[in-house]
């Protein structure tokens, strides 16, 4: 479990968040504090006792010229603490699969077109009384 978290602090690390911040996550997931402490002192981070707290957006300060990162919200899962749960759908790929679906159904149009003009004599043959 250790290097479970060991691992997700370094991930969270790499992604800009504070080491505080990572910590305090793993443990409102539901996270062994002390595992977490091991981790962080693993990592060179402060040695005091963390407790679990909810989180707050990163405040900004005038000296980061930078885009704003979006607010961490504490995770849902215990095993994968800064992973999102469910895989979110791109909202600009909409129009590729409405272009796919308009296009079979006009490939299929064309094709039953071309059906009854080459079966047009059958067919007036059948609908003869």
């Amino acid at each position: 479990m250790k290097e479970e978290v060991l691992g997700g602090i370094k991930n969270a690390l790499e992604r800009g968040i504070s080491l505080d911040q990572a910590a305090k996550s793993f443990i409102n997931a539901g996270y062994n504090p002390q595992d977490v402490q091991e981790a962080v002192q693993a990592l060179g981070g402060v040695s005091g006792k963390l407790s679990p707290t909810p989180l707050l957006p990163p405040q900004q300060t005038s000296i980061s010229k930078s885009a704003p990162l979006p607010p961490v919200s504490a995770p849902t899962s215990p095993t994968s603490p800064l992973v999102p749960a469910t895989p979110e759908v791109k909202k600009g790929n909409t129009w590729r699969y409405v272009l796919i679906g308009l296009s079979i159904v006009i490939v299929l149009l064309i094709a039953s077109l071309i059906g009854v003009i080459a079966f047009s004599e059958q067919i007036l043959e059948w609908l003869k009384p």
